[in-house]
């Protein structure tokens, strides 16, 4: 599995378990992307 994909997985699975709004989601994605 490519980090691409494992980051997308993470952020679906926290969106649904939060309810969290789409700017935390985009945030998350920037910063896990930098991150890798």
């Amino acid at each position: 599995m490519s980090d691409a994909m494992r980051i997308s997985t993470f952020l679906d699975a926290r969106a649904a378990e939060r309810d969290a709004s789409e700017n935390t989601r985009l945030a998350y994605a920037r910063d896990l992307t930098d991150f890798v």
